[in-house]
């Protein structure tokens, strides 16, 4: 009975006094933190982005400068960026273990650029968003299956190819940052 007495009570109290709104962290939100819409550094990056990088008559474009580093498909192995192969194991618990192996990779058409942009849509966001023309993924990948636990048996282990062609491929991030300006000078 007392324990319900209680709760009666607090159920009161908390029906009758309002809950007083949280403390801001900063004294005015919008005058502390940087507005990146009217951020000269984010202006210029916007400008470099679309002007140089993404324009395909310009001789730094990321087309042009792709170009002239993988050559005219454009393409890049992963084994001239990461050592191959790379192999990621997982256990399954009482029934066996997974291993998957990448053994060779390749992209090509990175020099596909059709559209990139850098900009700010909010005042604390960043956004970037690319546009590729062609793009193509080739990989070849081992399977291991080993039985373990409930399941008995021999490992099979199979390899094969995979080729993936995407044609108007974009991708975009969108980035919310916010910077206190007052505690960056």
């Amino acid at each position: 009975q007392a324990l319900k007495n209680i709760s009666q009570e607090v159920r009161k109290i908390l029906q009758t006094s309002p809950t007083p709104p949280p403390t801001p962290v900063v004294e005015d939100p919008k005058h502390e933190l940087v507005d990146f819409q009217e951020n000269s550094g984010i202006e210029l990056l916007h400008s470099v982005v679309t002007k140089v990088l993404g324009n395909n008559r310009s001789p730094n474009s990321a087309n042009a400068l792709l170009e002239r580093f993988l050559g005219a498909d454009g393409n890049l192995s992963l084994h001239s960026v990461v050592t191959l192969p790379v192999s990621k194991v997982i256990d399954i618990d009482n029934l066996g273990r997974l291993n998957i192996t990448l053994e060779n990779a390749s992209f090509s058409h990175l020099n596909s650029f059709s559209a990139m942009d850098f900009y700010s849509p909010q005042p604390q966001e960043l956004q970037l968003l690319l546009s590729l023309a062609r793009l193509a993924l080739q990989a070849r990948i081992t399977l291991g299956v080993k039985p373990h636990g409930s399941i008995t048996g021999d490992e099979l282990k199979e390899t094969f190819s995979a080729k993936v062609a995407l044609s108007e491929f974009s991708v975009g991030t969108l980035g919310f940052l916010a910077l206190n300006a007052s505690r960056l000078s």
